[in-house]
């Protein structure tokens, strides 16, 4: 339906000059719900799929937003990338085509959200981000500067961008700040005598499936290479998606500190050690550190499950770049707990990343290593392990699963890389959501649920 044209009247009552508006004013009757439904994508951080890259082949038939590419084109020549939402760009009926090993695309299924009320959704989410909603920021300095941005449970909205004196900033991705990267802004070009200065205002939704930090280009021009960010943190109440799962646990770390009273059971050798976040770029991610002693750092959830055919532990990990090379081990462990203690050997089924010389994820099961699965783990990359008890009814059993980084299928996707080792066993129960950390590293876990 097209805008109205029924008179909007301004009054002027004692000095104030609000505007009236018409009764017909809503929903319905202002403009096509769909242009609504299209503006309400580009703050729907949970509709974002998983990241597109390499020299991929993307086809779009019903339409979709395209949120960013990077090195991309439509047909057989020439190239079309998104690097900035001015106005949301949608596609149907046509393929992008990543050109390059790191090229990447970052797209908005738009039939995943439901609106009921798309016009007064749209502006009273402007609203929250205008006034209700804290704003975080992470700076960086230096040529090629990194720094972590890793968004929490329902998502973050990206809302300015300042670069300086450098000739790019981009938002990496879950395949850590060594791979491919997001351009969320025009730039001059790639040498450090391209230096531009900007200072972009934005709404740009970021997820876990395609942002996992920042980085700046090259150093350049006679002053200072800088860089800032500012984002908000979505609340739960926030998206449109529809979550069907009903859930025995979910603990999304929102809250300012982890809640002992109900939730969890805890032992930490320093206070902060095992904590929520309240740094920004890790905010409301759970910060795990160690000390070198087993059983001196840890968590599990006061909730435990009973085992059953095909109950799942699911939870999302980052190492921190900074402070865990490969050659130094961050032994964290996450997975399904006996309930008891906070040592490795209290695991029924859980993966530890670790190291042999070279990062490797390993699996224990009651104090037993099952060896190394996988592809080892990449500091400053994305994960998601997936853990299912006996599944197909295999008694005493688990399926183990992972996503992210560079070498397991898209973090967000349907598609997991299954890590299981040879022989898994346990008839622990009831188990628990667990996690350890013997490592003095700093780590982070997001999103820790039980279904």
């Amino acid at each position: 339906m097209p805008i109205t044209h029924s008179k909007v009247s301004a009054k002027s009552d004692g000095g104030d000059s609000s505007l009236v508006l018409p009764s017909d004013w809503n929903d319905d009757h202002v403009i096509s719900a769909d242009w609504f439904k299209t503006l309400n994508l580009l703050l729907e951080p949970l509709a974002i799929e998983e990241l597109q890259y390499g020299t991929f082949s993307y086809g779009i038939t019903t339409s979709k937003l395209a949120l960013a590419t990077w090195n991309t084109r439509l047909g057989s020549a020439g190239r079309l990338d998104i690097r900035e939402q001015r106005i949301p760009r949608t596609f149907k009926n046509v393929t992008f085509t990543g050109l390059g090993s790191t090229s990447t695309g970052a797209f908005i299924n738009s039939g995943a959200p439901v609106y009921s009320t798309p016009f007064t959704t749209y502006y009273e989410r402007l609203r929250a981000i205008a006034e209700d909603l804290d704003t975080h920021y992470v700076g960086l300095s230096g040529g090629s500067a990194t720094a972590r941005l890793l968004p929490s449970a329902y998502g973050i909205i990206v809302t300015g961008l300042t670069f300086h004196d450098t000739p790019w900033v981009g938002l990496y991705t879950p395949r850590g700040p060594s791979d491919s990267l997001l351009a969320i802004h025009d730039e001059i070009g790639d040498a450090s005598g391209d230096d531009l200065r900007m200072s972009h205002g934005l709404l740009f939704p970021a997820s876990k499936n395609i942002v996992a930090g920042i980085k700046l280009g090259v150093a350049g021009g006679p002053d200072s290479v800088l860089a800032g960010l500012t984002y908000v943190i979505l609340p739960s109440s926030w998206g449109a998606v529809t979550d069907a799962t009903s859930y025995d646990f979910r603990d999304d770390f929102l809250g300012s500190s982890l809640d002992t009273g109900s939730d969890w059971n805890r032992t930490e050798s320093t206070a902060g050690n095992v904590e929520i976040s309240t740094t920004d770029g890790t905010r409301n991610w759970l910060h795990a550190k160690g000390n070198g002693t087993w059983g001196d750092n840890g968590c599990f959830s006061q909730t435990g499950v009973a085992r059953a055919q095909d109950k799942v532990f699911l939870c999302d990990v980052s190492i921190d770049p900074t402070n865990a090379p490969a050659s130094n081990a961050p032994n964290l462990l996450v997975g399904w707990h006996d309930g008891a203690g906070y040592s490795y050997t209290d695991f029924a089924h859980a993966v530890d990343f670790t190291t042999d010389g070279t990062a490797r994820l390993t699996v224990f099961e009651n104090g037993t290593s099952r060896g190394n699965v996988g592809s080892g783990w990449v500091a400053g990359c994305t994960y998601r392990v997936r853990i299912t008890l006996d599944p197909s009814g295999a008694s005493n059993t688990a399926k183990y699963e992972i996503q992210g980084g560079t070498a397991y299928q898209p973090i967000g996707g349907s598609s997991w890389t299954d890590i299981t080792p040879g022989t898994t066993s346990s008839s622990t129960s009831p188990v628990y959501a667990g996690v350890s950390v013997q490592s003095a590293f700093d780590q982070y876990i997001n999103d820790v649920r039980l279904y």
